[in-house]
This record gives C-alpha cells, sequence and structure tokens, in this order.
C-alpha cells in the first residue's frame, strides 16, 4: 500500500538504509525585507499570530513584508521632507555650512529611533557602520579579542521648549512675510 506522501506523487531517496522524502521548496523570488518588514514581522509573530501563520504557509509573507517595507519607506521619506521644511534644512543651509546640514539631517533621520519598544538586530545594524575585531591579547592572563564598534551618524535628539517653538514659530513667519514682501 503507497503512502499518502506517494499518492500524491511524492518520491524519496535512500540514504543509510532510511527512505527520505525528496522535498524542494518551490522557487520564489528574492524580497528584501527591509528594517520595516521586519519590524512589522516581529508584530505579527507576538500579536497577530494567526495572519502570520497563514501568510507563511501560503508562501506570500515575504512578498508581504517587503511591500510594507516599501511603503514605509515611502512614507518616512515623505516626513523626511516635511521635517526637513519645518527645520529649516535647505540647499543653501547645505552650500554655507555643510556641517550644520549633515548634523541637522542627522538628527530628522535619526527621529524614527525615538519610540522604538524593542531592540531588534535590523536596528542595531542601521546603528552599526562596521565591526572591526583586533588581533587576539592576552591580558592579565585572559584572552581578549579587542572590537571596535563603528557607528552610523547618531546624534542627541533633544526637544525644544514650548518658547523655543514659540521663537522658531515666529522667525519663520517672519521669513514667510519677508518671502511675500519680496515676490509682490
Amino acid at each position: 500500500m503507497k503512502s499518502l506522501f506517494e499518492q500524491f506523487d511524492g518520491t524519496y531517496h535512500n540514504e543509510s538504509n532510511y527512505l527520505i522524502p525528496n522535498l524542494a521548496l518551490p522557487e520564489s523570488e528574492e524580497n528584501d525585507i527591509g528594517i520595516y518588514g521586519e519590524l512589522h514581522l516581529h508584530f505579527l509573530q507576538e500579536h497577530r499570530r494567526l495572519t502570520y501563520i497563514n501568510l507563511l504557509t501560503s508562501e506570500v509573507l515575504n512578498k508581504y513584508l517587503s511591500e510594507i517595507d516599501k511603503q514605509a519607506r515611502v512614507r518616512f521619506w515623505q516626513i523626511v521632507k516635511q521635517l526637513k521644511i519645518t527645520q529649516d534644512i535647505t540647499e543653501q543651509l547645505k552650500a554655507d555650512s555643510p556641517m550644520e546640514w549633515v548634523r541637522k539631517m542627522n538628527c530628522v533621520m535619526m527621529k524614527r529611533y525615538t519610540e522604538i519598544k524593542e531592540l531588534t538586530p535590523a536596528i542595531v545594524n542601521e546603528f552599526i557602520d562596521y565591526i572591526m575585531v583586533s588581533k587576539k591579547q592576552v591580558i592579565d592572563g585572559k584572552t581578549a579579542y579587542p572590537i571596535d564598534i563603528y557607528y552610523n551618524g547618531v546624534c542627541i535628539i533633544t526637544a525644544p521648549s514650548a518658547e523655543e517653538y514659540e521663537k522658531m514659530f515666529q522667525e519663520r513667519l517672519k521669513q514667510k512675510r519677508a518671502e511675500e514682501q519680496k515676490t509682490a
């Protein structure tokens, strides 16, 4: 009598007197799920277990996560554009004071990490540029491998006070009025 596997055209190969099923995953395209896809994956695994299992077993999980990542990246860059306007980060600033422009842009880019609930490997990888492991050293009879971690641009983000917000708003309002008078 044939096994259920054989009834569905499954085949075996002999390995050390054991019959091993010939199993292969179907061909699928490579999808980069990125940091937002990985965050969503963790969310599904923790809070939407049934959805996660359904996507996994229907072989569309990676495609789904890739699409989520693409949508999140588009939204992220829209937010960066808006923050550049509100923070007054212009091409003129880039030309006049490149270091100040880089500092402000790094702060804008790093704002997405201010409300992280869980530190995942994908997030850590975005912070780290590279890791250099030095040669083995013996210190006080103990073996050590010195490690240097080189981080990507990171800045300290401090929220302005209400008075500072008001001052920034008034300055921006003056700039807009001056620009309107020039064009009028």
